[in-house]
């Protein structure tokens, strides 16, 4: 017993050594730094989130009259879109390491297509070690299509008639727009904050979050088993809210089934309802 007591506190006071030598490493995302690579595998160091500067792999420019769509399809890479009126075209910039991912563009018939042809597999811990940045002007397009596996999705400022988020696990967030479309998670969670717009947004296991939202004509939100919490900007008298759940519950301080034009319908299975 007592041999097995010395080679326990030997094998911690080792693993506090290597700890202690990984926290001190510090992180450059240019030169694969935040990586410690044993050869066979690659490991996160344990670093704070704010000493995190990604380089700048690639800088994109392209005219707003000539797209009419952006295509995006990534593996684990997030993507930042973002409407702006400091900028007079469409911007795509590409944040991280070269050995991780490369992406490809192409601009046909007015599709600009994004397109991540491989990642680097031979990672544990982080996966999301790239960032996509997407900016264009004021006068934004009208479609915009995204899918990725892993990576996040946050689109601010948006006006779209034909928004499409597909994520299998990456987390999607909506930030003062104005669209219409779909956005669907496997696992990761959904937050919209002040909103206007027409959506079927859909989750299996992620969590829904909506607040500040005014529906125009329907407003879908379906989960399985995540949670929806919903708050709506204003008590408009044509609305009419419709929540059902299986085996969660429901708490609304507003009205449902009420007559109106507008709908906005909620649909669980197993998770909790909530309306403000």
């Amino acid at each position: 017993m007592k041999k097995i007591k010395t080679l326990l506190t030997v094998l911690l006071i080792a693993l506090v050594i290597v700890v202690g030598l990984i926290a001190t490493q510090t992180i450059n995302w240019g030169s694969s730094n935040y990586m410690i690579d044993l050869g066979f595998l690659k490991i996160p160091r344990f670093i704070d989130g704010n000493d995190i500067q990604p380089d700048l792999l690639d800088e994109e420019h392209y005219e707003l009259s000539s797209v009419n769509k952006i295509d995006v399809r990534l593996v684990n890479v997030d993507v930042d879109y973002e409407v702006s009126s400091l900028v007079d075209d469409i911007q795509v910039n590409y944040y991280g390491n070269t050995e991780d991912f490369t992406i490809t563009h192409a601009l046909n018939n007015g599709v600009l297509l994004i397109e991540q042809t491989n990642t680097n597999s031979n990672v544990i811990g982080w996966q999301r070690i790239a960032k996509l940045v997407i900016k264009v002007p004021a006068a934004a397009l009208s479609s915009l299509h995204i899918e990725t596996t892993s990576g996040d999705v946050n689109v601010l400022n948006a006006k779209l008639s034909d928004l499409f988020i597909n994520s299998t696990s990456g987390d999607i967030k909506l930030n003062n727009g104005d669209v219409s479309g779909q956005v669907t998670s496997v696992s990761g969670d959904v937050e919209i904050e002040r909103l206007k717009g027409e959506l079927q947004v859909k989750t299996t296991s992620g969590e829904i979050e909506v607040s500040g939202l005014e529906v125009v004509n329907q407003f879908d939100i379906e989960s399985t088993s995540g949670d929806v919490e919903v708050t709506l900007i204003s008590n408009h008298p044509a609305l009419v809210i419709s929540a059902k759940t299986t085996s969660g519950e429901i708490e609304s301080d507003r009205p449902l089934n009420a007559n109106g034009e507008l709908k906005l319908n909620i649909t669980t299975t197993s998770g909790d309802i909530e309306i403000e």
